[in-house]
């Protein structure tokens, strides 16, 4: 692969050493890295609004609460990204860590990924997406910022398994014709106990999966987020007693008030932030549910039906209901 500038394919860029980055998305990926993008007033106002609404009520129902923003990969490389393309020192996503200023407890892990030995090593190649070593390394992070009564145990390495892959293929190499085989690294935990105890079944927005069992005297977690969220699944399921998470940006109030978790974490990744998360005082999980269902075929239907028929333990049977009741008639 050439060096000599960007070779584009859609949507992906080549930069240098084989590195793979988003391209023409509709975020404006590269106008943020350059600062040509940013925040105008009413935006930021409505980002401190929803902030401070996030904010105080975690603290009425006294929930620790961490709102997360992983950097765009190119922001992590940008030695790697094509020589044309400028890192800017003042982006969009400083705007959004100046509004959670005094409102939340805002994670912005650039700066510790950047400052990290390990940081080639947090996102393969041929991947928008941290990779299953950087999302250790994220979420012992996230524990380590976590102030509960009792202290949650980092997971070590000698917990992990690592498996590197060399016919891995990301996201961004499925994006060229044929896909660019960068490789990439996978991990399992050993000795996990954490287990899947429900699934919806709906892919992306409206998704909802339930861990169980991980360690019995861990903490609850409700877990907000986009596709950066799935590879830290398996870490915070690893240190809690129960874990659920929800792909969304937003954040659903009424799960929050059937789980009463000890904790929230939301994590959007930073290019998504140009888009104000629909608020927490109006967001519910079931419009999207509801979309995904009825765009489903009449097999697909019957059998996501059939499924959440089956028994569901007492703490579960309410999202399989919730399934069932965004059925349409027919």
């Amino acid at each position: 692969m050439s060096e000599a500038g960007p070779t584009m394919s859609g949507k992906a860029v080549i930069g240098k050493d084989g590195w793979l980055f988003l391209s023409n998305d509709t975020n404006r990926t590269w106008d943020q890295f350059e600062g040509r993008l940013l925040l105008d007033d009413t935006e930021i106002t409505a980002w401190t609004q929803e902030l401070a609404l996030r904010g105080a009520f975690m603290r009425k129902h006294n929930i620790h609460y961490r709102f997360i923003v992983a950097p765009n990969k190119e922001c992590i490389l940008p030695d790697k990204v094509p020589a044309e393309m400028q890192k800017a020192p003042a982006r969009l996503v400083h705007q959004v860590e100046t509004a959670t200023m005094g409102l939340v407890h805002g994670m912005f892990l650039e700066r510790f990924i950047l400052g990290h030995a390990a940081r080639l090593s947090f996102y393969d190649k041929g991947d928008t997406h941290w990779n299953a070593l950087g999302a250790w390394h994220v979420a012992n992070h996230v524990f380590k910022s976590l102030q509960l009564p009792q202290e949650i145990t980092l997971i070590t390495e000698e917990e992990l398994a690592l498996h590197p892959s060399e016919t891995m293929i990301g996201d961004l190499s499925n994006k060229f014709d044929p896909p660019i085989s960068c490789g990439g690294m996978q991990a399992t935990l050993r000795d996990s106990r954490a287990r899947c105890s429900f699934d919806n079944r709906i892919t992306n927005h409206g998704h909802v999966s339930i861990w169980e069992g991980g360690d019995p005297e861990g903490p609850s977690i409700l877990l907000f987020g986009d596709s950066f969220a799935g590879a830290l699944v398996k870490y915070l399921a690893h240190r809690t007693r129960r874990l659920v998470r929800v792909h969304s940006s937003s954040i659903d109030r009424e799960i929050l008030f059937r789980e009463r978790p000890e904790v929230v974490l939301s994590i959007a990744v930073e290019r998504f932030l140009r888009s104000v998360p629909t608020g927490i005082a109006e967001f519910s999980y079931k419009t999207d549910l509801r979309q995904k269902i009825q765009a489903l075929d009449g097999e697909a239907r019957q059998k996501l039906f059939a499924g959440m028929r089956e028994r569901q333990s007492p703490a579960n049977a309410a999202y399989a209901a919730d399934v069932l009741s965004a059925m349409p008639f027919e």
